[in-house]
């Protein structure tokens, strides 16, 4: 494409090289064509060309490898009709069919085939579809399960009665299965599983002191938010005509009792309780036929209040139905319990390990950590990750990784990607665009936290090697579509439940 088919922002996004780019592309924006023609920018630079297996371009799927390899493809062969002598851009397409353009899983076992012997891997191993590998985890668990029982230890049965169900166990099996996945996602799992019972396990004066304590009172200040949001809607109602209109001053009162608990979301958990305690609703002030209220109006008015009534009694029943020192008794208590359920993750981490070994199998998560393994030097801990000199190779090889779909990504993948690019300060190394408003794989361990740390961090502007492009000039529809779209998800999207505001920065232009 030529410059004039760009926009500005496009262009910036292409020739930037000042370090690490974030590009916050959103729909319809050109995401792919900028990414397509920042790798053509490096390879037609007119100072510093570049072979194109010297970049690693990172996708989510093999489809959409595939097709970034054919669009790479057809833009190569349009320069080379352009420019017919240029030997360097024949050289590309000779080394496109080799070039790295692949899923961060396709890389990561590409580098374990070559390197199996510094993990101890057999070199014949095959990679375990996610069927054959569910499969496999539900028969070692159950064998674990079984030896368990026959050996009568209490804290077993305890966790047992607590997460067990009461004709089977399939609610201990699903949550031993979702903390080991979850903690696969993690460059150091066994650390995270002891950080979880250690957090059971610690001695604490107060409940705010748990981690946890806080992301309650906010879901909490959440559910209070969509009373409030419904008691506005009923004094609207009052006020159409032939509304209750007798109705608001109850209404207000409940406005002013519902503020006062989303207040105290901020405050201690005690506090927080108390006011729970002594949260009530009036009685509605009885109205006579002939005022001319309308009853369908009345009637939903009605309903909407005893709608919000039962959400707040429902958290006073369910949450706050012990005092703050019991529940901390009950945290304490329960520490034994949450010791076994992680000394039961842990075992059964080990058991399908060996399983795996024994059949010569690894599953996608293996190919990650064996991936660390072997990118990171032993003896570094887990608190941070020192390159090996297979990292090193890798960094001098690479002039630049380039990752798509970059809000899909979890905190193994962003290791490996930190240790093999290079770390020189204001020098190009990452380029990564997506859009964290359509990341949708969370159910898949994804991590969109990464993407939105360094969407607040990174600067527009260059600065210290690190910047944020926003691409927002939507080419895919219609104006009036956008704006439907920019009202809908404005409503929807807040930090409390999707984790960012939609509205500003994030709002999608007409291009």
């Amino acid at each position: 494409m030529e410059n004039s088919a760009w926009s500005s922002e496009q262009l910036d996004a292409i020739n930037w090289r000042g370090g690490n780019l974030l590009v916050s592309a959103a729909a319809g924006t050109g995401k792919t064509a900028v990414l397509v023609g920042r790798i053509m920018g490096h390879l037609k630079d007119p100072v510093n060309p570049i072979d194109i297996n010297r970049l690693l371009v990172v996708t989510y799927t093999n489809a959409a490898a595939a097709e970034m390899r054919e669009r790479i493809r057809a833009e190569l062969a349009s320069e080379i009709s352009r420019n017919p002598e240029s030997m360097h851009l024949r050289r590309q397409m000779i080394l496109l069919n080799d070039a790295c353009i692949a899923t961060m899983h396709s890389f990561c076992l590409d580098v374990v085939r070559e390197h199996f012997y510094m993990v101890g891997l057999d070199p014949a191993f095959r990679l375990a579809d996610e069927t054959e590998a569910e499969l496999l985890q539900l028969e070692v668990l159950e064998a674990l399960l079984e030896e368990k029982y026959a050996g009568g230890d209490a804290s077993f049965f305890a966790l047992v009665d607590l997460y067990g169900g009461e004709r089977d166990d399939e609610g201990l099996k699903e949550l031993v299965l979702k903390l080991f996945r979850f903690s696969r996602s993690l460059p150091c799992p066994g650390d995270w599983l002891r950080q979880v019972a250690g957090e059971w396990a610690k001695q604490v004066e107060s409940i705010d002191a748990y981690a946890w304590c806080e992301e309650l009172k906010q879901g909490i200040g959440l559910e209070i938010g969509g009373c409030i949001e419904e008691i506005k809607r009923a004094i609207a109602l009052c006020l159409k005509p032939g509304g209750p209109v007798a109705y608001i001053d109850n209404l207000k009162q409940d406005l002013k009792m519902l503020g006062s608990l989303s207040s105290l979301c901020k405050r201690s958990w005690a506090e927080l309780g108390e006011g729970f305690d002594g949260a009530s609703f009036a009685g509605l002030k009885p109205l006579r036929k002939k005022d001319g209220i309308r009853s369908e109006l009345q009637e939903q008015v009605k309903t909407i209040r005893d709608q919000v009534k039962k959400r707040i009694d429902s958290i006073r029943k369910t949450v706050f139905s012990r005092t703050p020192e019991q529940q901390a008794n009950d945290m304490r208590r329960m520490a034994p319990v949450v010791e076994a359920l992680i000394g039961l993750v842990s075992e059964f981490g080990e058991r399908y390990r060996g399983a795996k070994e024994r059949r010569s199998v690894l599953d996608f998560s293996d190919l990650e950590h064996y991936c660390l393994r072997i990118l990171s030097r032993e003896d570094e801990g887990c608190d941070r990750f020192t390159p090996s000199s297979i990292a090193l190779e890798f960094r001098e090889r690479f002039v630049e990784i380039l990752v798509d779909e970059y809000q899909d990504i979890n905190a193994v993948q962003e290791a490996i990607l930190n240790l093999i690019s290079k770390q020189e300060a204001k020098r190009s190394s990452i380029f990564m665009v997506g859009d964290v408003k359509q990341s949708i794989y969370r159910f898949r361990l994804a991590e969109p936290g990464l993407f939105l740390e360094k969407y607040h961090r990174y600067p527009r502007q260059a600065d210290n090697g690190e910047r944020r492009i926003d691409l927002k000039q939507n080419y895919r529809s219609r104006d009036r579509v956008i704006e439907a779209v920019n009202y809908l998800f404005g409503q929807i999207m807040a930090p409390g439940v999707a984790e960012m505001k939609y509205g500003g920065e994030s709002e999608l232009v007409p291009g």
